[in-house]
């Protein structure tokens, strides 16, 4: 065992004290650590919660009692089995006594064999409840049984309803195979559960920084990204409106509903850009309560500014403002008294390449949740395209980051083997696809020819390589070839592969 390493240790649950002492050699013989419990399936949960306390990796109990821990265990839990000599010695010492019963909680044809050794045996299948046994004994009744063979955990329902018992003992021999299984299984859990906290520990590091609070999938490594996080924390115990300056794309309302929005009854986002301004206002005015983020505010409507002031002067909900910069002072009264009474709490929320050392932990948390796993970035990609990825300018902040995110992902989910030099190729390809729109004349042009200027473009951007050019449009490169060939580029026919 390596230095440091916990002991995997197993937890044992018997029916009895012949079975503990059996128990106990085979944990000796092996030289494992365990505790043994004395246990039947009425307090077996009792059992469980005492061998967890003590810290075991592994539960080793009976089949019957299995089923009835399984579920609530935290820890493996595995089922000893008597073996077939242990059992037939049992239904052997039950003939000297009368007509024998086997009482099993196995599959009929696991009991079956005991048929061809005692032609006078009856064999009935229990089901591990209260009711199954009783209607077991019933059974085995009808069908002239006398004496009762089973777990020591049936002697008393056996005896009470007249019959005799015979126990099925589990020897050492049986403690010792059993316990070579558990103590595996243990090992093995306890080396999972060890990667799982270092994982945990790890992702904490990378992600919530001890100074910053932490909230899930917020990444706030850079001092820039730190200090807007911390800034609007201090604004999430007061009602009063609070505004946002940053770029479009930036996490603004994203910040917004992870700090402001904890505990509100709910949150309405509304685009102040995209909506006239009685329907903004017709919104304000409906709203009662919880969280308000009003979007690109920058320009929004008089009668919007009356409502949103209405709102706020009643205390009717919270509101928050997101701004690409702080807006002058202007227009009417309501207007100016509105402007000057949310600009008393602004936070400043960085661009992308402001908080460089975000790029990498909020690709990873891009490509997790896509993913449904977390992605280690660092063995995804190769040293020079992260340091790509981080001097990138990122005009459009974390939106395009996780709009990267999404093409990279969909990419992977497309295509078949992937080698990694095919991933760095495809990241870069993205980063380098920027078509100018501002540089196409629509006036006079037909669609067909302002595609076939955008697939023209690719292609020379990409350097002839077609490949990468149908990756930096979004299509196939079958596509790509066929866009060609439609508007006659004889090239496209020489050149495929």
């Amino acid at each position: 065992m390596k230095a440091g390493e916990r002991v995997s240790r197993v937890g044992i649950i018997v029916p009895g004290a012949v079975a503990a002492e059996q128990a106990a050699r085979a944990l000796k013989q092996l030289g494992l650590e365990g505790e043994i419990v004395q246990a039947g399936p009425e307090n077996s949960l009792v059992a469980l919660k005492s061998l967890v306390a003590l810290g075991v990796s592994a539960v080793l109990c009976r089949p019957s009692v299995a089923p009835l821990i399984a579920e609530k265990a935290p820890v493996p839990v595995l089922a000893y089995e008597p073996s077939e000599l242990e059992v037939a010695r049992a239904i052997a010492r039950a003939r000297l006594r009368g007509r024998p019963a086997l009482i099993h909680f196995g599959s009929s044809e696991s009991a079956g064999a005991y048929l061809d050794l005692f032609e006078e045996l009856i064999v009935v299948t229990a089901v591990r409840s209260r009711t199954g046994v009783h209607e077991a004994l019933s059974e085995a009744r009808t069908q002239g049984a006398q004496v009762i063979v089973s777990g020591p955990h049936l002697e008393w329902p056996a005896k009470n309803a007249g019959f005799l018992f015979e126990s099925i003992q589990t020897g050492e021999a049986s403690f010792l195979k059993a316990l070579k299984t558990a103590s595996e299984v243990a090992r093995a859990f306890e080396m999972q559960k060890a990667r799982v906290n270092k994982a945990d520990q790890i992702l904490k590091t990378l992600l919530y920084p001890s100074n910053v609070p932490a909230f899930p999938g917020l990444v706030a490594n850079s001092p820039a990204m730190a200090q807007a996080v911390t800034a609007l924390s201090r604004h999430a115990g007061h009602s009063e409106p609070v505004v946002l300056a940053g770029e479009p794309g930036s996490g603004r309302s994203y910040l917004a509903c992870t700090l402001l929005g904890q505990g509100k009854t709910s949150i309405t986002r509304l685009r102040c850009d995209l909506v006239d301004g009685q329907v903004l206002a017709d919104a304000l005015d409906a709203v009662t309560g919880g969280l308000v983020v009003l979007e690109n505010a920058d320009e929004m409507p008089v009668v919007a500014c009356e409502k949103a002031f209405s709102a706020i002067l009643e205390g009717r909900t919270r509101v928050c403002l997101t701004v690409s910069q702080m807006v002058k002072q202007r227009g009417g009264h309501i207007q100016q008294e509105f402007w000057r009474r949310v600009s008393r709490h602004v936070v400043h929320v960085p661009a992308l390449r402001e908080r460089r050392s975000d790029i990498i932990p909020l690709l990873r948390e891009f490509i997790s949740e896509a993913l449904g796993r977390i992605v280690n970035v660092e063995e995804l990609f190769s040293a020079s395209v992260r340091e790509r990825l981080i001097d990138y300018p990122w005009p459009g902040n974390a939106d395009e980051l996780r709009r990267v995110s999404a093409r990279l992902v969909d990419w992977l989910f497309s295509s078949e083997a992937i080698e990694k030099h095919e991933l760095d190729g495809f990241v870069l390809s993205l980063l380098d696809e920027t078509v100018p729109v501002a540089s196409v004349t629509v006036e006079g042009r037909t669609l067909e020819d302002m595609q076939q200027q955008l697939l023209q473009e690719a292609l020379q951007r990409a350097g002839g390589n077609k490949s990468k050019a149908a990756r930096a449009l979004g299509i196939s490169r079958t596509t790509l070839w066929k866009k060609l060939k439609e508007r006659g580029g004889a090239a496209a026919e020489s050149e495929r592969t």
